[in-house]
C-alpha cells in the first residue's frame, strides 16, 4: 500500500510526500524479508530520484532491484523495474546500455508475467533510450506503442504521451508535438495530475514563445 501511495504522491507532484512514504515502507521492510514489496518500493523510490535528477542514486538502486527480481524469482515486477532502470540509464548518459537491456528484455518476453503494465514501463524507457541515441524514428515508433497500450486510469498513458511529445519535438515534428503536449495536458487535467499539467503547460508555452520570436 505504501508503494502505491508513494507512486500516487510523486505523480501528483508531491515528491516530498513520496520520499516520506517510501521511508515508512523501508522501516517496515527492516523487519520483514519480502522481496516483492522491496522491489515495489525500490522502483517507486527510483522513479522519484529520476524526477529529481538524482540519477546516480536511481541507477544504483534500480540495478539492485532488478537483481533482486532475478535472485528471488519475482517475475511480476521484473518488466516494470527493468523499464524504470532503462529510463534511469538513458537519462544518466548510458542510453546504449539502456537500449540493449530493454531490447533483450523484449526478446526474452520478460513482460509476460506482468502484461500491459510491464510493457508500458519498458516502452517508455526504451523510447527515452532511443531518443538519447538520436534513433528518433525508433523512439517515435516505440513511444506510439506505449501510448496506445498504456492504461489511462493509472496515469501511465499521461506519462507516455509526455515522453512521445518530447521525442516528436526533438525530431522536428512541431505541430504533432504540440498536439501531443495538448493531449498530455488534457489527460493530466482529467486525472488531476498537476505535475504533468505543469510540464505540458511549460512545453506549450515554450512552443508559443518560439513562434512569437519567429
Amino acid at each position: 500500500m505504501y508503494s502505491f501511495y508513494a507512486s500516487t504522491l510523486w505523480r501528483l507532484g508531491d515528491r516530498k510526500g513520496g520520499h516520506e512514504t517510501c521511508a515508512l515502507a523501508y522501516e517496515v521492510l527492516s523487519n520483514v524479508n519480502h522481496p516483492y514489496s522491496r522491489v515495489l518500493i525500490d522502483t517507486v523510490q527510483g522513479q522519484i530520484w529520476i524526477e529529481e535528477e538524482e540519477l546516480d542514486k536511481a541507477e544504483a538502486l534500480l540495478r539492485a532491484a532488478v537483481q533482486q527480481c532475478l535472485t528471488y524469482n519475482v517475475p511480476t515486477t521484473l518488466a516494470m523495474c527493468t523499464g524504470v532502470l532503462g529510463s534511469a540509464l538513458a537519462r544518466n548518459g548510458k542510453a546504449s546500455e539502456a537500449a540493449t537491456l530493454l531490447e533483450r528484455g523484449f526478446a526474452d518476453r520478460i513482460y509476460d508475467a506482468a502484461g500491459t503494465y510491464g510493457r508500458t514501463f519498458m516502452r517508455i524507457g526504451l523510447g527515452v533510450a532511443y531518443r538519447n541515441l538520436e534513433r528518433l524514428e525508433d523512439a517515435i515508433r516505440v513511444g506510439r506503442k506505449a501510448v496506445d497500450e498504456a492504461r489511462e486510469e493509472y496515469g501511465h498513458r499521461t506519462e507516455a504521451l509526455f515522453e512521445l511529445a518530447e521525442t516528436l519535438r526533438i525530431a522536428g515534428g512541431a505541430p504533432e508535438a504540440e498536439d501531443c503536449f495538448m493531449q498530455t495536458d488534457e489527460s493530466a487535467r482529467r486525472l488531476r495530475m498537476p505535475y504533468y499539467e505543469k510540464r505540458a503547460a511549460a512545453a506549450l508555452a515554450h512552443r508559443r514563445d518560439d513562434r512569437y520570436r519567429a
